[in-house]
């Protein structure tokens, strides 16, 4: 889903991509990004079924070139849990699409249903470790690639605003075929980290990066928030700074972080963003946007601690990332005992609407992906739990 604007902001109008070969080293894939991508990758047509063995062949094809390039991947999909403010903005998303369907019926892009199996079927035949968060990926991708020391590999304008330490590579900027050179292959991609974002803009840093980013409007900050604190903005950016930006440029990212860069800690930033606002509204949108950008600066960490149970076999099958998993927990000093008290703790967080725990065989299975989309839809919405 993501921040509007921000990827044309950071690959066009600032150019901050580097090529660079992607060869001999760790990736980690945003699964639900990566096979949708794919399948618009492969202009395919939805109205015969999905041409499934087409998709298959073409994903393969990607795993394969990561194989001759000797890189190693692991994939994590989405699961079951969603934030309640974020579910609202997915009902709308999805609530737009089917009422423009309905107004025509070409052009659609619309995934076949079982495109994610299909994508999961590759995984199984080429040996790739894969897991579900329980709930939203993203936040969990960053942390295992971070203890993983993998770039992380997706499309999702998010992924923009996370600390992530080897870098963000847009899967649209990778080219799949293998390239030989010398003693090795190596594939062509381009490479996005933060501290070239925060060295455009002096000053920046990760927090308050955050914040600029949130303030341009994602899933949990709307315009009807933001519009006053933008006037407010743009009235106190320096004019000088102004002059010297093209007006191509000159978008609500730019006014965002140049205001931003200003302020060493987000606490002072944000008093600065609340003087627009209704004294009697500064709390509650303080509390918005503190919540907005908390996945940003303490991404959830849990998937790591499945590296020590042998409940999901398919994480377990590349023992390289086995090693760098536990040679990561043998570093926190917990037993085996206490990780499985941290796994359990994890899962009894998923509620039912009516506040009980959901089984936890049901939730083992969804990490495993061993539930169907659908089901996983139940879980989601809370159907019939």
């Amino acid at each position: 889903m993501g921040i509007r604007g921000l990827q044309t902001f950071i690959e066009e109008k600032l150019s901050l991509l580097n090529r660079f070969e992607l060869h001999n080293c760790n990736v980690l894939l945003d699964g639900n990004s990566i096979y949708h991508q794919m399948y618009k990758e492969c202009h395919l047509t939805c109205l015969f079924g999905g041409e499934y063995d087409k998709f298959y062949h073409y994903c393969k094809q990607l795993f394969e070139s990561f194989r001759i390039c000797d890189i190693n991947a692991i994939v994590v999909f989405d699961g079951a849990r969603l934030d309640s403010r974020k579910l609202s903005t997915v009902l709308e998303r999805s609530q737009r699409r089917v009422d423009y369907s309905t107004r025509t019926s070409v052009n659609i892009d619309l995934s076949p249903l079982l495109l994610r199996q299909a994508f999961i079927n590759v995984l199984d035949a080429m040996n790739i470790p894969y897991i579900s968060a329980l709930g939203e990926g993203d936040d969990e991708s960053v942390s295992l690639a971070n203890h993983l020391d993998c770039y992380l590999i997706a499309r999702d304008s998010d992924y923009y605003c996370y600390n992530l330490s080897k870098g963000y590579i847009p899967f649209d900027y990778i080219d799949i075929n293998p390239i030989e050179k010398d003693s090795y292959h190596y594939l062509s991609a381009q490479l996005f980290t933060i501290d070239t974002l925060l060295e455009s803009f002096v000053g920046l840093n990760s927090a308050t990066l955050s914040l600029a980013c949130c303030l341009c409007g994602n899933d949990y900050i709307n315009g009807s928030i933001t519009d006053p604190m933008f006037n407010h903005i743009m009235a106190h950016v320096a004019k000088s700074r102004v002059y010297k930006i093209s007006k191509y440029n000159r978008t609500k990212h730019w006014y965002a972080m140049e205001w931003m860069k200003q302020f060493d800690d987000i606490d002072t930033a944000i008093e600065n963003l609340l003087l627009p606002i209704d004294k009697t509204l500064r709390k509650k949108i303080e509390m918005k946007m503190r919540l907005a950008i908390q996945s940003y600066l303490n991404p959830t960490d849990t998937l790591i601690y499945r590296f020590a149970s042998s409940t999901n076999g398919n994480l377990l099958k590349n023992s390289h990332f086995v090693k760098l998993a536990r040679d990561y927990l043998d570093t926190i000093n917990m037993n085996d005992g206490q990780i499985q008290i941290q796994i359990d703790k994890d899962l009894s967080e998923i509620k039912s609407k009516h506040n009980q725990p959901v089984p936890k065989f049901l939730l083992h299975n969804l990490t495993d992906l061993q539930l169907s989309v659908t089901f996983i839809e139940m879980l989601i919405h809370r159907h019939f739990i």
